[in-house]
């Protein structure tokens, strides 16, 4: 597992808050007996009449498709992105939803191709462009991973995630020092020897990765040691001032 930076979830999602303003109308009565009462009932009836013949907005059937997913009900949850994609085909949250659905179904082909397709509408969307990486991943084409995270992390670059997932593409084509010079960027020095530990582990390369778990060990000890150290002086400074 990767320390301190790892990508939990193979495609980030879209969390979109959606505020339903209705208006029911209001009565307004004067202070006085003599004056009348003024209703805005018939206007209210008529936004309701509206909103009811109004077709659901591509966020109400995204709301609605995300209900369904968090069900299990995937063949509903398809169709409405599908329908989303169709109807407005520039709302890029849909094609994220719908290429996390065909990964959960092991269809990762499906995945890249809704990813790629998306991109035609936000070819500098970064997050578009890391699932992309991921997905590249998954089919162990590390160039083309490395290619997508680097896009990521130029539209980003506060961003450590994808610089994260950047590195462990470049990892995993073998080039263990820019990955490592990249990990120790984002992390501490003994977690960015670990991560490399398990790069190394993925690729079968087993005393690579016994160097790197060893002197990510052997750093840990040596913070310990020297934090040990520091604790007794300053504890000998409290007794003999």
């Amino acid at each position: 597992m990767i320390r301190m930076i790892r990508a939990d979830k193979l495609l980030n999602r879209f969390v979109l808050v959606i505020l339903l303003v209705v208006t029911v109308g209001w009565i307004l009565s004067g202070c006085s007996k003599k004056q009348p009462k003024i209703s805005y009932s018939g206007q209210a009836d008529d936004v309701f009449q509206k909103g009811a013949n109004r077709a659901p907005t591509p966020r109400t059937l995204y709301s609605m498709a995300k209900i369904f997913a968090t069900q299990g009900k995937e063949q509903q949850c398809r169709y409405i992105l599908v329908r989303i994609i169709r109807e407005q085909p520039d709302f890029v949250p849909a094609y994220c939803e719908l290429a996390e659905l065909y990964m959960r179904q092991g269809q990762v082909q499906m995945a890249v191709d809704t990813l790629k397709a998306a991109r035609t509408h936000a070819p500098r969307d970064a997050v578009l462009m890391n699932n992309l990486g991921l997905c590249y991943l998954l089919k162990d084409e590390y160039s083309d991973a490395e290619t997508m995270f680097a896009g990521a992390a130029g539209e980003r670059p506060s961003d450590a995630r994808y610089r994260a997932n950047l590195a462990v593409a470049i990892g995993m084509t073998g080039r263990y020092d820019e990955a490592l010079s990249l990990f120790e960027q984002l992390m501490p020095e003994a977690d960015a020897h670990y991560n490399l530990g398990v790069i190394c582990e993925a690729r079968n390369d087993r005393q690579g990765a016994m160097e790197a778990f060893e002197k990510s060990e052997e750093i840990h000890v040596a913070l310990i040691e020297n934090g040990v150290e520091r604790a007794v002086g300053a504890i000998k400074n409290v007794i003999n001032p």
